[in-house]
């Protein structure tokens, strides 16, 4: 059972929470509602990519660093965030990587015969994987994806928790927030939404930030590379 706060400290927490979502996320909301929209051309995704990757992952490890040190204000850093490194994070977040990619697997789709074109953004990403020199490609993606998990499953998670929120209101809110910055995957969408739950469901099963976190960069790399 998370402690109780003050209305105080709620309002407090909850700013936190918004301020911290929107820095981390917002850019990306931004440009997947633009591309859904058909606001967002390709030459501006080629500047994304091709010439933002690096500033990128950049910010995504300051604001990594600014969520540990929000947390690690009150002395439980480590096990609030699921940080404490446990042998069995990685044959679990080997078998969850499995297990999340035959969910995309399944999930296509074009088994409904919805697939739409390609999106512009799409395109470029794949220019920029072909195009790019591979340590920068690998620092863009271990960068992204390692933010995803720590602030918008174990920060959010934890943060709604204390906030008063059920696990279950948790693990929707986190799918559901994770979800809004890939519409562009168009109907791909359930799939891709379906392997976010399942992240939210084995943190808040496990309290684990590595074993996601394992799971979702082998996800990342084989869908990028070999999808």
């Amino acid at each position: 059972m998370e402690p109780s706060l003050s209305e105080t400290d709620r309002g407090v927490l909850t700013w936190e929470v918004l301020i911290v979502l929107a820095i981390a996320i917002g850019p990306y909301v931004i440009e997947s509602v633009a591309e859904v929209s058909g606001l967002s051309a390709t030459a501006q995704w080629q500047r994304v990519w091709h010439q933002g990757a690096l500033l990128a992952s950049l910010r995504d490890v300051l604001v990594m660093l600014l969520v540990l040190h929000l947390v690690g204000r009150s002395g439980s850093l480590v096990s609030s965030l699921g940080l404490r490194p446990r042998i069995s994070s990685v044959p679990l977040g080997l078998a969850l990587a499995l297990v999340i990619l035959a969910v995309k697997v399944l999930v296509r789709p074009d088994v409904f015969s919805l697939a739409p074109a390609v999106p512009r953004g799409q395109v470029a990403l794949r220019s920029f994987l072909h195009e790019s020199p591979i340590w920068l490609i690998a620092t863009y993606l271990l960068c992204g994806t390692l933010m995803e998990e720590l602030v918008v499953r174990a920060y959010l998670m934890t943060r709604m928790r204390e906030l008063g929120a059920s696990w279950l209101a948790a693990i929707a809110g986190s799918t559901l927030v994770e979800a809004s910055y890939h519409l562009h995957h168009g109907y791909g969408l359930l799939g891709t939404a379906l392997v976010f739950l399942l992240l939210s469901i084995v943190f808040a099963w496990r309290r684990d930030f590595w074993t996601i976190a394992i799971a979702h960069v082998l996800y990342d790399w084989v869908v990028m590379f070999v999808w």
